[in-house]
């Protein structure tokens, strides 16, 4: 009951009055570019020569679609069509799941680690010279001031310490 109580929650959300005049909004806009496509044609930045719907393209693209039902019919009523198996489709979604993450856990996660011990290792010694400059009671030149200044606005850009 669970998974049905979840259902109809996502359908109460996808079924709210603005995502449905999205919709609406979205299949309007698909339709009049399709039966206008000038519209779209005049709105580009370049000027574009192409005529969808002339006598030979719609021909052809109504052959296309013919003959490949009239294929697949055939293929179904003789048996010559495979039967369904039971897999799993290996498209660009496992590229995704699969290979993107190993790659990141391998090359980048290494190299983040790296960066974090620099972070750390230029604010501890950040903290160090502060420290050891103010237990001398050394009286710094306004020009090693600013050098000191250049050089942590540096490191920080460089290694991106902004927190």
């Amino acid at each position: 009951m669970d998974i049905l109580g979840s259902l109809a929650a996502g359908f109460a959300i996808a079924l709210t009055p603005t995502n449905l005049l999205y919709c609406l909004l979205g299949s309007l806009v698909g339709t009049a570019i399709g039966v206008l496509p000038g519209l779209l044609y005049s709105i580009l930045p370049r000027p574009v020569a192409y005529e969808p719907y002339t006598t030979s393209h719609v021909v052809s693209q109504l052959q296309l679609l013919f003959w490949s039902a009239l294929a697949f019919t055939v293929l179904k009523l003789t048996g010559l069509y495979p039967p369904e198996m039971r897999s799993t489709n290996l498209d660009c979604d496992w590229t995704w799941r699969r290979l993107v993450p190993a790659v990141w856990r391998a090359a980048f996660l290494p190299a983040l680690r790296a960066v974090e011990v620099a972070r750390n290792t230029v604010c501890e010694s950040i903290a160090v010279l502060v420290a050891t400059a103010s237990l001398r009671r050394r009286v710094w030149g306004s020009e090693t001031a600013v050098l000191a200044i250049l050089a942590m606005l540096i490191l920080f850009v460089f290694l991106g310490l902004r927190d």
